[in-house]
């Protein structure tokens, strides 16, 4: 496979890939043995901020600054007027309706 291959998996593959870890790694939030499932925010990690300032600042046209992962820069945008804001707001309630606290962006 040559290197556009393994591009256009990445742009395909990625945000689905990042939800799945996400839903994994949240989980650790119901204690006991499910503290295990930190080891999925440690692989994800790397690929969220990746993501966070390539195909993710695309998508919403804008620059995340310091906040280095997804979930960070989501509150800011959730705030914005228009389409941007919307959207922010409508991927933050799906992060939020995975977290098992029900909170995950503390807007």
């Amino acid at each position: 496979m040559t290197w556009m291959h393994y591009l256009g998996l990445y742009v395909v593959l990625h945000l689905p890939v990042l939800g799945l870890l996400y839903w994994a790694w949240i989980q650790h939030e119901r204690g006991g043995w499910w503290k295990l499932c930190h080891v999925f925010g440690a692989i994800g990690f790397l690929p969220d901020v990746v993501a966070n300032y390539t195909t993710l600042a695309w998508i919403f046209w804008r620059w995340p600054g310091r906040a280095f992962t997804f979930s960070k820069h989501l509150k800011p945008l959730s705030m914005l007027p228009g389409h941007r804001g919307e959207l922010a707001n409508l991927v933050a309630d799906v992060l939020d309706e995975l977290a098992p606290s029900g909170n995950h962006i503390h807007r």
